[in-house]
């Protein structure tokens, strides 16, 4: 499961900076960035496919860290969600104070 997370994470980290990238990656010297006949639409397309594909990461960060959350939730190694021993001991030592 460790490894899934990891994979989330890194796509997640490529598809930001990819997306990065290209919101601001505009080229009109060989035609290659030109998608329709003016500058301002050929801008706004970029920039809405790289904030698209920058959501996608953040979408593949949350997926890792709901995994991450779900997988030390349900382990049997010791976790955030469980408490230490020396708790359970103390809150047993003042029980049978009182």
């Amino acid at each position: 499961m460790k490894q899934i997370i990891a994979l989330f994470y890194i796509v997640a980290v490529g598809l930001a900076i990819y997306g990065v990238i290209m919101m601001f990656n505009y080229d009109t010297s060989d035609g290659t960035g030109v998608i329709v006949g003016g500058d301002a639409y050929n801008f706004i397309i970029i920039a809405v496919r790289g904030v698209g594909i920058v959501c996608t990461g953040i979408i593949s960060a949350l997926i890792a860290t709901g995994l991450a959350v779900y997988d030390s939730k349900n382990s049997d190694e010791d976790s955030t969600y469980n408490t230490p021993e020396y708790i359970h001991q103390k809150d047993a030592t003042d029980q049978a104070a009182q």
